[in-house]
């Protein structure tokens, strides 16, 4: 029997080991760089929906802005035709 044969079984099973807890930390950065991926676009797509949102009042505010000011001008100058 070799001398050096259980030295070299526990390194083997070391490395063994060493490599599938690699694997295993590859795996998991993987599913958190996805994670993290999918969180930036889903904010990314709630951020545009908040701004098509706030670009919509601010036309009904500016809508009705203007409607008041016609309105204003009428009843300052009733005689005019619109």
């Amino acid at each position: 029997m070799n001398t050096g044969e259980p030295e070299r079984r526990i390194l083997v099973q070391q490395n063994i080991d060493l490599r599938r807890k690699l694997e295993e930390e590859h795996q998991s950065y993987k599913r958190k760089l996805s994670n993290y991926q999918e969180g930036q676009q889903k904010q990314a797509q709630l951020v545009q929906k908040l701004q098509q949102k706030v670009n919509e009042i601010l036309r009904k505010i500016v809508y009705t802005f203007s409607i008041q000011r016609f309105y204003n001008i009428k009843n300052v100058v009733p005689n005019l035709n619109y």
